[in-house]
């Protein structure tokens, strides 16, 4: 559900079905999980957490690619996935805002926030479903900047996480 109204949101250039894609996104434990793997030296417990994350990457991607695919017209030119191709400080800040307290709250009270939960998403999978978009335009410049911007953020918000539970012991 969340890849579809991410595909539907590319496909009308609806920010609206954007924030709802993100909003209706799972909680994203697996990055916290990751985090709290590489600190604990568990590899067994590494290795599920990145094949979690790996099939929600892979639902939410094709789901953005199918529904903007289905509801492409000939001849229409979507301008929004763009705008996820580019690395910018209210993003990174709002990423590393979600990364530390959803660590934070994982380590205290082993629960996820579903705020935190969500500023992560949204900095994770609207690249992720650009690079979807761009995969179904077959537009390289498009799927390499929003894949080299998932990747980015993906990874500080593990490191983020790490760097959390380490200051926090």
């Amino acid at each position: 559900l969340s890849g579809g109204l991410v595909g539907l949101g590319y496909r009308y250039d609806q920010r609206a079905l954007l924030i709802a894609g993100a909003l209706l996104a799972p909680r994203l434990g697996p990055i916290a999980g990751l985090s709290l793997a590489s600190v604990s030296g568990s590899l067994r417990f590494f290795l599920r957490m990145l094949v979690a994350l790996t099939l929600g990457v892979l639902l939410v991607g094709v789901a953005a690619a199918l529904v903007f695919g289905l509801a492409l017209e000939p001849d229409s030119v979507s301008l929004l996935p763009y705008e996820h191709t580019k690395l910018n400080l209210v993003d990174f800040g709002l990423l590393l805002t979600g990364a530390v307290i959803l660590a934070i709250v994982v380590a205290r009270s082993e629960r996820l926030a579903g705020i935190a939960s969500v500023a992560v998403a949204y900095e994770l999978i609207l690249p992720l479903g650009a690079a979807s978009v761009g995969l179904v335009l077959s537009d390289p410049e498009l799927v390499q900047g929003a894949a080299l911007t998932f990747v980015l953020h993906l990874t500080w918000a593990v490191a983020a996480g790490l760097f959390t539970l380490i200051l926090m012991g």
